[in-house]
């Protein structure tokens, strides 16, 4: 049996809406036939497309350049449930919840010999990071290194929360810190 290396790259994101429009745009500059598949499971076997992943209904999407030609999915609990991993980048939405920007995550999981994933996740993770406009401090000012910020999040956001852990984290735009207040809320709270 063939040893397959598995590659794994992962990166949390803080995007709003106009961020995720922005890297489809990105992408699709360089991947014209890109789908953007709304959510991991589906009522058919073939995935529902939205146009960018900020159109997409579910938490959820998936980054597909046409490699294979057809996605497997398995029927289970009465939804087809497709693939996350090999052929797909999977995108964990940020969200809005009670004013506050939840993290997201987008991730890729493939086989490090197989050259067009290998291709398209660098070119996912390079738009990622060319888009990257603020950072993330923690209540104490120190920089959070991790994040990615979009740039809408980072002009119109001033608190997000860690998906994982639930820590309140500071946006800032480039070289622009925010005023925290040590025991109680930032100023400006709300994503706009």
């Amino acid at each position: 049996m063939p040893v397959i290396k598995a590659k794994v790259k992962v990166q949390p994101i803080l995007f709003l809406q106009e961020d995720e429009r922005l890297l489809t745009d990105r992408l699709r500059m360089t991947y014209p036939a890109l789908q953007v598949i709304d959510g991991i499971a589906w009522p058919t076997p073939e995935p529902p497309i939205a146009r960018s992943i900020e159109e997409c209904t579910s938490w959820c999407s998936l980054l597909w350049i046409g490699v294979p030609e057809k996605l497997p999915c398995v029927w289970q609990h009465d939804r087809y449930i497709g693939p996350q991993t090999k052929w797909v980048i999977r995108v964990m939405r940020s969200q809005v919840k009670n004013g506050v920007l939840v993290s997201g995550q987008v991730d890729a999981s493939y086989d490090a010999a197989d050259e067009t994933m290998t291709a398209f996740s660098k070119c996912v993770f390079r738009e990622i990071t060319r888009m990257r406009s603020g950072h993330v401090t923690d209540a104490g000012g120190k920089v959070i290194r991790a994040y990615a910020v979009g740039p809408s999040a980072a002009a119109r956001t001033a608190v997000a929360r860690d998906l994982g852990s639930g820590i309140d984290l500071h946006i800032a735009p480039k070289q622009v810190q925010l005023a925290v207040q040590r025991d109680g809320p930032a100023s400006g709270v709300a994503a706009r």
